[in-house]
């Protein structure tokens, strides 16, 4: 038996040791929550100061040093790869990301850990497919506004293959039948509730 554990008082019967693990690990989760908010907030903020003037991942710019986004030149360079990526769709990543921020932060305040959901790692590579899919065949006006394609990547390689195989109309209504599935099943709701 160790002699300094022994030294210490244990009130409680549950080891000094095992406390002292538990108060580190409660400060590794309480940092890593205040971290995650901070990283997705951020990436909120990249996507929603996006300008096609920054020198970035796809474009070199206007040859200027100034930077529009409010993220920076992280904030571009982020902005840009995600909607290179996804297109518009690349909004959905940020916000399941918050999602599941407040789901570990609730399993956190009750005192639990959080489970990690199935649905969530099922629903958020259905909820991009499809969405970067519509977005590819139905929202290609917006590709002015955008780095890439509409649908980005994603978008570029699924919808033409949706298309081909399902048809313009049976893509668009399989893209919709997945995308409300995907989302019930990302931000935890039910449609019939």
């Amino acid at each position: 038996m160790n002699t300094r554990s022994a030294a210490i008082p244990d009130p409680d019967g549950t080891g000094a040791q095992a406390s002292e693990r538990t108060g580190l690990r409660r400060l590794l989760r309480e940092v890593t929550l205040i971290a995650a908010a901070a990283a997705l907030l951020y990436w909120l903020l990249a996507l929603a100061t996006h300008s096609p003037l920054d020198a970035a991942w796809s474009t070199s710019g206007l040859g200027s040093d100034r930077v529009h986004n409010w993220g920076g030149r992280l904030g571009a360079w982020l902005a840009d790869l995600s909607y290179y990526a996804a297109g518009l769709s690349a909004w959905w990543l940020p916000l399941a990301g918050a999602r599941a921020w407040v789901s570990v932060f609730a399993g956190w305040l009750r005192g639990g850990p959080a489970a990690a959901r199935w649905s969530m790692r099922l629903g958020l590579p259905l909820l991009l497919l499809a969405s970067c899919t519509l977005e590819w065949s139905r929202l290609y006006r917006l590709e002015a506004a955008l780095p890439g394609p509409a649908g980005g990547i994603v978008g570029q390689f699924a919808g033409p293959a949706a298309v081909q195989w399902l048809g313009f109309t049976g893509s668009g209504l399989v893209a919709v039948t997945l995308l409300v599935l995907a989302l019930a099943w990302v931000f935890g709701f039910s449609w019939a509730k």
